[in-house]
């Protein structure tokens, strides 16, 4: 999973109001997208590893892969944007942190059937950077998910004519890579702000970041349907090696601004 920072620049005739939902909007076309990449997969890799069945029944396991995997990810998205956005950068809040994740995500987990302390307290004295931890403690839960799914897919799959164990085992491995903690982790509104120069006629528009969570395959496919939306007249996505830690510079600066 790579971070991504995405800003972009909505019509200056829309209300803050009507930004702040535009966001929520786009956050719900990434998990669409991430659902639907997961489907296409899942359909590829089955007629590819039967014959047998009908086209039906193909559909059929297919959606019910298709559930689990898009469960799954959605907890593991939920999990990252607390580490994310509640995590210190020195890591020394760690042990809050991991009781608002149990506390928060407790149904999610029991749900899941995810038992094990997934959240591992670092050792004394053992240094690591937030970015880090927080991909090492989200392999560690992907490693935990994958036990669980294993034996759902092994359910669903049992009626496949897979003899070659190393073929079955294959099978599993790919549908499992497709198990992301991709999502929207924070976002800011930075204001209704002047163009240096005009934009299809408008001298302002409404600024905003979203830090994303995401792979290649699906900010690409985020950004082509963001083309498409008629009150996003710019953008642009930076992929980045961490996200910014508490507020930005762009939004200390306006706040600054106010202030003075």
């Amino acid at each position: 999973m790579n971070l991504y920072e995405f800003t972009f620049i909505a019509q200056q005739g829309l209300l803050q109001q009507e930004v702040e939902e535009m966001v929520q909007e786009l956050a719900i076309l990434l998990k669409s997208i991430k659902a639907d990449v997961m489907l296409q997969r899942i359909k590829g890799i089955l007629e590819k590893g039967n014959d047998k069945l009908t086209k039906q029944e193909l559909e059929i396991r297919s959606k019910a892969i298709h559930e689990s995997l898009v469960a799954y990810s959605n907890f593991l998205e939920n999990f990252a944007k607390i580490l994310w956005v509640e995590l210190e950068e020195d890591l020394s809040n760690l042990k809050e942190v991991k009781l608002k994740i149990g506390k928060e995500l407790k149904d999610e987990l029991k749900s899941l059937g995810i038992t094990q302390d997934f959240v591992k307290l670092l050792e004394g004295g053992k240094q690591i950077a937030k970015s880090a931890f927080i991909r090492n403690a989200v392999s560690a839960l992907k490693g935990d998910i994958s036990e669980n799914l294993v034996k759902i897919f092994q359910e669903i799959l049992k009626n496949f004519e897979i003899t070659n164990l190393n073929q079955s085992s294959k099978i599993l491995e790919v549908l499992l890579e497709n198990v992301e903690a991709s999502g929207l982790v924070k976002h800011e509104y930075w204001g209704l702000l002047d163009f240096a120069y005009p934009i299809n006629k408008m001298k302002s528009g409404h600024y905003c970041i979203m830090c994303v969570g995401s792979t290649s395959s699906i900010m690409d496919e985020f950004v082509r349907r963001v083309k498409l939306n008629e009150n996003i007249i710019r953008y642009l996505s930076i992929q980045v090696d961490k996200f910014f830690e508490g507020k930005s510079y762009m939004m200390n600066k306006q706040i600054e601004e106010q202030g003075a």
